[in-house]
């Protein structure tokens, strides 16, 4: 499996408003993917608006795009996306990336918005998002998956892939609220676009949350595992391992949003 982001700074027109969004893939299947874009002349909110925001997995802010959109093909200001941190460790298996990006820095009360992705052994993913302001704000989790059957929890989705189950879990700051939908037929929620004037449905899961300060913690693995966080520790427990994973979610400009990762193998290898 892998996992990917795109984090950078523009040099030619971006046609999407979608840095920090990320795709996962897992043996063979596209479990959190892109929406695509389906059209550009088809009518609202079909004319190009799957490139929004808010079609992608990331976090938005009040509702608004990354960018505003100034006519069809044009967003401005364009933002910056600045890689904070990248290490691996081949061996263990794991590894760590931070981005951040300036987006939402042009509202009148500026939000800082970082994403962490951590990778753990047998295609486990943990991915941190935190943003900080001085003012309240609505933030809100968007997370676009397959279309495949699924069962719902409070915080918990459990898909049935063609490879196995497959378990998606969210923890959100001061009890986030969690929703899930299938192809809205009033809105651009829950569709995907896997290419051009065709539409597919898919799953959109969102948290959404109204603070000055959230953060939002997202958990991708195949099978049966966990995942609690107590204070500054989020324990992942799956396939006879237990892994701490340190966070710093308090400090805006001091280090990485993950401090450290420890692994203990409690038994033989994953079946």
């Amino acid at each position: 499996g892998f996992l990917f982001t795109r984090c950078g700074d523009f040099h030619h027109r971006p046609g999407q408003a979608d840095t920090l969004h990320v795709d996962l893939w897992w043996r063979g299947q596209n479990i959190a993917l892109d929406a695509g874009t389906y059209s550009y002349n088809a009518p609202d909110p079909w004319n190009n608006g799957l490139a929004s925001t808010s079609c992608h997995n990331t976090v938005t802010v009040d509702d608004q795009d990354q960018m505003e959109r100034v006519g069809k093909f044009l967003w401005l200001p364009w933002l910056h996306g600045r890689v904070r941190h990248s290490q691996a460790f081949p061996i263990q298996r794991l590894a760590y990336w931070e981005g951040e990006q300036d987006g939402y820095m042009r509202l009148s009360a500026p939000v800082v918005y970082r994403r962490g992705m951590v990778q753990l052994p047998e295609d486990h993913w943990i991915v941190v998002d935190v943003l900080q302001s001085k003012a309240l704000h609505a933030y809100r989790l968007h997370l676009l998956l397959a279309d495949m059957p699924y069962v719902w929890g409070s915080n918990q989705l459990r898909m049935g892939t063609q490879e196995g189950p497959y378990l998606l879990q969210v923890l959100a700051s001061k009890g986030g609220v969690g929703t899930i939908c299938r192809a809205d037929v009033d809105s651009l929620r829950g569709w995907q676009a896997p290419f051009y004037n065709q539409r597919e449905p898919a799953i959109a899961v969102e948290f959404k949350v109204t603070e000055d300060a959230a953060w939002f913690v997202t958990g991708f693995g195949p099978g049966e595992w966990e995942m609690v966080r107590k204070g500054d520790v989020l324990h992942v427990n799956y396939c006879r391992r237990k892994i701490r994973i340190d966070l710093n979610f308090h400090e805006r400009d001091s280090g990485t949003l993950v401090t450290g990762v420890e692994m203990e193998t409690t038994g033989g290898p994953c079946e």
